[in-house]
């Protein structure tokens, strides 16, 4: 049973080096956290590189464009809790 939806915006491209990896690990926790309390977490992602690699994890991927209005109506059309 689901409790809650979590979502994570991931908005560096992977030439960013640090700031992906860092990116990388503030996912894999929020992933594990929300595996632990039965959370369905949402990545929303503008970069198509983050695709290859949320696809070895269990969670709904979204593409946004980067444009803050329309990005903003469709993170809230998941009504995610954080």
């Amino acid at each position: 049973m689901i409790h809650e939806k979590i979502g994570v915006i991931l908005d560096c491209e992977p030439n960013w080096g640090g700031s992906f990896q860092y990116a990388q690990c503030l996912f894999e926790a929020t992933y594990c956290f929300s595996q632990n309390k039965k959370s369905e977490l949402v990545a929303f992602y503008i970069q198509p590189g983050w695709l290859n690699y949320l696809s070895g994890f269990n969670v709904k991927c979204i593409n946004i464009s980067g444009e803050y209005i329309r990005d903003t109506i469709t993170i809230d059309s998941e009504k995610c809790m954080f």
